[in-house]
């Protein structure tokens, strides 16, 4: 029974281990290389960062790979034959997560709703197997994508609500071009609002929903591996030697563990202890103390740098080389961490610098889409009175005086006016944003848009926008 066992495990193993290897060789693609339209009319510094955390996923997530194939391996048959970097297990398990997508369109129910239906059983094939198909995910892609966005979108209703949606996330980048180019772009986003545009719209959805996708799927690959490393860690045993005799302690700010040595009484040092009592530890650090009564410090980072596979195929730490008075601690340049783009000192002055000059000019732009907007509501609801005849009569002066409002932004008209409004609300999605931008955004709130938050506050405006397009 014992040897049926045995041979199951192996070959367990065996197809773990093609598994990972699989798993390896697929991440080397670009997730934007079947999405155009994405590429195209994503913001520049935004699209260049979304390909940079894309390249340094794919590195983590294949890392992860080499490590949980090794850790598994030791836990299941005692040992390994092959190599291992105490460095690279660090990396892994101490990966954050770096870009967080704020647009209004990926934190609907909508965008919510498609992500489950592309990546749930991907995910739960990929937590028992680390195997995962690209290509066969991404040919699937437009055939769920349809499917979903047909029983999702029911009525005319859910329909423009998600229209309005994708044409706010087309219009982030507005702010980055000039004049001219800003009144095409909005054109072009306002325009996927017309019945004629519907399949173009669609298509457009589909594209920002599936990229989004992609890079949270992999981002969700990765904190699974996270997740069985820890596990692993926590289960794995690492041997500890040295050719001094002591006792090797773990010391924390307010803590301190002795690890377990197996050769008390005899020449050398041979400790035992489990991974995760090294892991997950960055104020601690190694203290080992002679018998002769010398001691010295280990810096723990430079410790985990060290860990290697001994001869005998165990996960090993020799101190020998670590006993230096000072250490410098090496500089990992795989898989480092990402941070989201910074605001610029410049785009905070330029914001602040707009809104003193043009912010009169868009409070009188916001009344009068104000006043548009009540005539709509009383229209909608089939109500005739003095405001809504009075409005009616006056209809083209009206929006002859609007468009003059709106001139004043630029050469860019209705576009320049957009572009302002956006680059309140792209400040305000900064999580980092410092005293002096939460101060102008909450000026900005009060005065210009009323005390919308600027998410609402530039939808209504893009949809506001789209309607007076059509008034003669």
């Amino acid at each position: 029974m014992k040897k049926l066992f045995l041979i199951f495990v192996i070959c367990a193993l065996s197809l773990y281990g093609i598994m990972i290897c699989y798993a390896d060789i697929s991440y080397t693609f670009n997730i934007m290389e079947d999405l155009p339209l994405t590429a195209r009319l994503e913001p520049a510094e935004n699209l260049k960062y979304i390909n940079q955390y894309n390249l340094s996923l794919q590195a983590i997530i294949a890392e992860q790979g080499m490590n949980l194939n090794t850790l598994n391996s030791i836990f299941y048959m005692g040992s390994y034959g092959g190599s291992f970097d105490g460095g690279s297990l660090k990396r892994c398990l101490e990966w954050q997560q770096g870009y967080k997508e704020s647009s209004p369109l990926f934190k609907s129910e909508l965008y919510k709703g498609y992500y489950k239906v592309r990546t749930e059983k991907v995910l739960q094939r990929y937590q028992t197997s680390e195997a995962f198909d690209y290509t066969a995910f991404i040919k699937a892609g437009r055939q769920e994508y349809d499917s979903y966005i047909k029983a999702a979108l029911k009525d005319q209703s859910s329909i423009d609500e998600a229209t309005v949606l994708l044409q706010g996330k087309l219009l982030d980048g507005i702010i980055e071009l000039e004049p001219l180019k800003r009144k095409a772009l909005l054109e072009e986003a306002l325009g996927l609002r017309l019945p004629e545009n519907s399949g173009k719209s669609l298509d457009y959805l589909y594209q920002m929903f599936e990229n989004r996708v992609r890079i949270q799927l992999f981002d969700q690959m990765v904190e699974t591996n996270k997740e069985k490393l820890d596990k692993l860690n926590h289960k794995v045993g690492i041997v500890i030697t040295a050719e001094k005799s002591g006792e090797l302690l773990l010391q924390g700010a307010d803590a301190v563990v002795q690890v377990l040595s197996v050769l008390q009484g005899e020449e050398g040092y041979r400790g035992l202890t489990l991974l995760h009592e090294l892991y997950g530890k960055p104020d601690y650090k190694l203290i080992f103390r002679e018998k002769e009564g010398s001691s010295y410090e280990i810096e723990l980072e430079k410790a985990l740098d060290a860990i290697a596979i001994d001869e005998s195929g165990f996960v090993s730490l020799d101190l020998d080389g670590l006993f230096v008075e000072k250490q410098q601690i090496s500089d990992h340049t795989v898989a480092t961490n990402l941070s989201a783009p910074k605001v610029d000192e410049n785009q905070l002055k330029q914001a602040a610098l707009q809104y003193s000059s043009k912010s009169k000019a868009a409070q009188e732009i916001i009344k009068e889409l104000n006043r548009y907007s009540i005539y709509l509501e009383l229209k909608n609801k089939k109500i005739s009175n003095l405001y809504t005849r009075g409005f009616e009569a006056g209809q083209k002066a009206w929006k002859k005086n609007l468009d003059n409002k709106l001139n004043t932004f630029g050469i860019g008209g209705m576009a320049d006016f957009m572009a302002y409004i956006k680059q309140f609300e792209l400040l305000d999605r900064n999580p980092d944003k410092q005293s002096a931008e939460r101060v102008l955004i909450a000026k900005f709130r009060n005065s210009d848009i009323q005390f919308r938050t600027t998410e609402e506050g530039s939808l209504w405006i893009t949809n506001m926008l789209y309607k007076i397009r059509a008034i003669k």
